[in-house]
């Protein structure tokens, strides 16, 4: 398994992604956990993960030295992304691995890993975890940004996307997150084996049983650092919220960032809504929330913070839009068209009968707890892997590896 990363806080969701797969492919399996890592702690957090998995392969890179790398590469018009995940050392510790034990299956958690599994010589069949799709991200932060940066960023979307669409159309089977990067990846790659296995949530993380919220707050579940979640987040706060209040005095929208980008301010300044600066931990706001709001078209953060609100026990209110691809029935909570008016009159009738609440968030949690769950994403992953492992391959190059058909 060839993780581009550690543990991280920097990037908790995908680094959570990457754990909870290796720990489900550990079982039944001999897993050899291969990663580089510029991680400044990196000697706690190598030992915590040789606690849980004995077999790893790693090279440590200073990261001033892959940063200065990476710049140079963009000098000459080449992927920051890829160079910055590439590693010789770990190359060549691989190269030296598959002399003495062959691989049976190479998983790839991304296509910046895909250049060290290619180096190898085995024709073991590839599986390639994009998550979401790297060019997509690249796409969104261009948005809104000067002219020089955004061009920078779209020049690097299109080189990673020509990456991508190279490695998928070698990888045996990709696995993506979302519906909308399955449609993104078959575009570039028809005829690509896409299976979607959706970045669940813990439902341990909250306590079970009956929720009371003794004050009318509405998480917000979306994004304020990109231009589409900063969009929705100010139709929320200037048209829905005092919609809302004019029923329901005293509510408040609570909006959890990392920061407080620019663009951002003026909301802060508005009546009824609170910016945390808490790293982005919609956790923390849901143990207080009455009610969680899922905007159209903040595709970057929405998805799966509604799916921790309703982890959480919170009802959520979101348009069908922003929860396309959930495959959650409408009765899993009160979903409404894009249209504020109809966004503020669930909330107001949310925030007013706490029965109601209590029904709508119990029915999200079980729904949760039975379809997006970790473990349940986890095993899914696992039944795609033992699928490809049951492949006979021929001798030869990787791109004649078959492709297998998988179901979204």
């Amino acid at each position: 398994m060839l993780g581009p990363w550690v543990p991280s806080a920097r990037y908790p969701l995908e680094s959570e992604r990457l754990l909870r797969f290796a720990r489900q492919l550990a079982h039944g399996n001999r897993l050899t956990l291969a990663f580089a890592t510029d991680a400044p702690d990196r000697l706690g957090t190598i030992l915590a993960l040789r606690a849980e998995f004995q077999d790893m392969e790693f090279a440590v890179v200073p990261r001033r030295l892959r940063r200065l790398w990476s710049a140079l590469r963009l000098c000459v018009k080449a992927s920051v992304d890829l160079t910055y995940h590439d590693s010789a050392a770990l190359r060549a510790r691989l190269r030296d691995r598959e002399r003495s034990s062959r691989f049976d299956v190479i998983y790839a958690a991304s296509a910046g890993m895909i250049q060290q599994a290619l180096d190898l010589k085995g024709p073991a069949p590839l599986v390639l975890d994009f998550g979401d799709l790297d060019s997509a991200w690249w796409e969104r932060r261009a948005a809104g940004r000067p002219r020089l940066t955004a061009g920078l960023y779209r020049a690097e979307a299109a080189r990673v996307r020509a990456w991508e669409q190279a490695a998928a159309r070698r990888a045996t089977v990709c696995i993506v997150s979302s519906i909308p990067a399955a449609e993104q990846l078959t575009a570039v790659a028809p005829g690509a084996s896409v299976v979607v296995v959706p970045n669940g949530v813990d439902p341990e993380r909250y306590p079970a049983g009956p929720r009371r919220a003794t004050e009318p707050i509405i998480a917000f579940t979306g994004c304020l650092e990109c231009a589409a979640g900063l969009e929705a987040a100010t139709e929320i706060c200037r048209v829905v919220l005092p919609a809302v209040r004019a029923s329901v005095a005293d509510a408040r929208v609570v909006i959890p960032s990392r920061y407080l980008p620019r663009p951002a301010r003026h909301l802060a300044r508005l009546p009824g809504v609170e910016i945390v600066g808490n790293g982005g931990d919609l956790r923390a706001v849901l143990r207080h929330a009455a009610v969680a709001v899922s905007p159209a078209g903040d595709a970057d953060g929405a998805h799966p913070w509604a799916l921790e609100a309703m982890a959480a026990g919170v009802p959520l209110v979101a348009s069908r839009q922003n929860l396309n691809g959930l495959g959650a029935a409408l009765d899993h909570g009160l979903y409404v068209e894009h249209d504020p008016g109809a966004l503020a009159r669930c909330l107001v009738e949310l925030l007013g009968s706490e029965s109601l609440r209590a029904e709508v968030g119990d029915r999200g949690r079980a729904f949760v707890r039975t379809h997006y769950s970790w473990d349940a994403a986890a095993l899914r992953v696992a039944h795609v892997v033992d699928r490809v492992r049951s492949l006979t391959l021929p001798a030869g190059r990787w791109a004649a590896a078959p492709q297998i058909p998988v179901k979204p």
